[in-house]
């Protein structure tokens, strides 16, 4: 299911040149600002070109003709039938229709049953006879009713069958695919607060440009990167000759031959199949005269881009390459033509709560007795969806007591811990220099003016100013307001926890830490006289100076 989204809410679906894959058919009144609008932009994400029409209430003989081509011309339609769904003559009109496109060739009906039986649908006694009844025409009501009994001999989809709507919604999109038999990248249940992301990247891809353009989406990890080019990608595929989209390449390319293996499969997507083996073959004699469509997906280094595509400009002029990486500085060198680069925030308190709550309790907004509890642990995502998705995943149907406990330390109940080693990816690509620069500035300088924090490193430990700006480019830290440094309240958790794992003693005996920066600890140890690696001390007063 997408909620809160506003792509797609126009009062008629975005012009195209091309045929729409899906018909959707419904009532208005019962499923437009819920149900229906939750599959639509679901199909729409899922790159399925979908008609819908939102002008049911004042319909001329031009809306009608438009509604009938627009079934002709699609090669699947999705009937949502709900409680009122008969009462609508409109609606009937377009079953009528879908059922004469059907028999007249290889249009596909698939049924949808949303808070009714199909037996209300098709039987004599069910409810959707009576509504006919009312209508008062009895040629035209026989038409209809004959119809309905043919569309529900061939079954459908069930709502009730389903625990939650959203796999309800999902399990849709599934079976449109395998009956369009479309290539489609996965979009997660629940996509929220993207919206504008995807608006922009699309008006990129739609540019037309005489020269290979580039797009980078940077963030940190865990922000919804993979999921935005998922989006884009399956929105735009069809509007190009040839595409690839290879998944993960800084994990890939880790593997024995795995740039090589990457290289290949570009190769291979972009020859349709025609070059199964690389070995040499220069990439512009494949892609002549075809514009591509290219996501590299989690690049992390230069190098690892030129292994793939060493140029650009092997790919045919209009093509677009995407390019996700927590490495907002990964294009220091031209590449390309045009290179864009878009940077993905976290969410904000309305849409991460939202977020959260589809996943803890499949609505929108939290239960009653829960919103307290429910606001601190969003509080502490600092508006990640990674992490908004699994707390609220841990957090679903659980007792009050485990909602008590989360809402004071919420990472305690990541028992997979996936959002810390999410995180944790950025720091294991550092080298040692930096790796030690970002636990001392997690443990002891954010909130700290970034001149004087690198004085003071550099005149202590003679760190390197590049070590700054090499965090930042990997997203580990920001520079806000007054020039002070910045950073993600998870990914600050995530530092000071390497600090305790380092020495598993550290968790009981802070003696054997080598930063201290919780007060308590500091005078523990000092009254102890148990220092032994510590290297850094911190105290805070009661106004919060160090």
């Amino acid at each position: 299911m997408v909620a809160g989204s506003s792509l797609g809410a126009s009062s008629s679906s975005p012009k195209s040149c091309q045929p729409y894959h899906v018909f959707l058919s419904f009532r208005g009144s019962d499923t437009r600002k819920n149900f229906t609008d939750h599959l639509y932009q679901a199909l729409t994400w899922a790159g399925i070109r979908t008609y819908r029409d939102n002008d049911e209430i004042e319909r001329g003989d031009d809306i009608v003709l438009a509604i009938n081509k627009a079934i002709a011309e699609s090669r699947l339609s999705l009937i949502v039938f709900s409680p009122n769904f008969a009462s609508s003559s409109y609606c009937l009109d377009e079953v009528v229709k879908i059922m004469e496109c059907k028999e007249n060739n290889v249009h596909t009906v698939v049924p949808i049953f949303y808070n009714v039986s199909p037996s209300q649908v098709s039987e004599e006694s069910g409810t959707y006879v009576k509504a006919l009844r009312r209508h008062g025409n009895v040629e035209r009501v026989d038409k209809w009713w004959q119809a309905l009994k043919k569309i529900t001999d061939l079954g459908g989809m069930v709502c009730s069958c389903f625990r939650h709507e959203a796999g309800f919604i999902q399990e849709i999109v599934k079976k449109v695919d395998r009956r369009l038999k479309r290539i489609k990248r996965p979009v997660p249940s629940y996509v929220i607060g993207i919206e504008s992301h995807i608006e922009a990247i699309n008006k990129w891809v739609a540019y037309e440009s005489s020269d290979v353009d580039v797009a980078i989406i940077s963030g940190v990890g865990g922000v919804g990167k993979t999921i935005i080019a998922n989006i884009v990608f399956n929105m735009n595929i069809e509007t190009f000759d040839v595409w690839s989209f290879l998944q993960d390449v800084d994990e890939t390319s880790k593997q024995q031959d795995g740039l090589v293996n990457l290289q290949r499969s570009l190769v291979y997507d972009i020859s349709k199949g025609a070059l199964v083996d690389y070995k040499g073959i220069d990439l512009e004699h494949v892609t002549c005269n075809k514009r591509a469509l290219v996501v590299l997906d989690n690049v992390d280094t230069w190098g690892q881009l030129l292994g793939i595509l060493s140029k650009p400009q092997y790919l045919h002029k209009g093509s677009k390459i995407i390019i996700t990486t927590r490495c907002k500085e990964l294009l220091k060198k031209p590449y390309g033509g045009a290179c864009k680069t878009f940077w993905i925030n976290g969410l904000g308190k309305d849409h991460a709560l939202e977020l959260f709550s589809w996943h803890a309790f499949d609505k929108p907004n939290p239960d009653e007795g829960y919103v307290g509890y429910s606001e601190q642990v969003v509080q502490h995502c600092s508006g990640l969806p990674l992490a908004l998705e699994l707390l609220g995943l841990c957090l679903s149907d659980k007792d009050m007591q485990l909602w008590e406990v989360a809402a004071q330390e919420p990472e305690t109940i990541d028992g997979s811990t996936r959002i810390r080693r999410t995180l944790q990816i950025s720091y294991d690509s550092l080298d040692e220099r930096d790796k030690i620069l970002f636990l001392y500035i997690a443990c002891f300088y954010i909130g700290r003016e970034k001149d004087s924090v690198v004085k003071m490193l550099q005149s202590k430990f003679g760190y390197r100013p590049l070590g700054i700006q090499e965090l930042i480019s990997r997203s580990l830290i920001s520079i806000g307001g007054s020039n002070r440094l910045t950073m993600h309240q998870l990914i600050r958790d995530m530092g000071r926890e390497i600090v305790l794992l380092r020495s598993i003693q550290s968790i009981e005996d802070p003696g054997e830490q080598s930063r201290l920066w919780r007060y308590n600890d500091a005078i523990r140890v000092l009254k102890r006289d148990t220092v032994r690696n510590i290297s850094s001390i911190a105290f805070s007063d009661s106004f919060g100076s160090q």
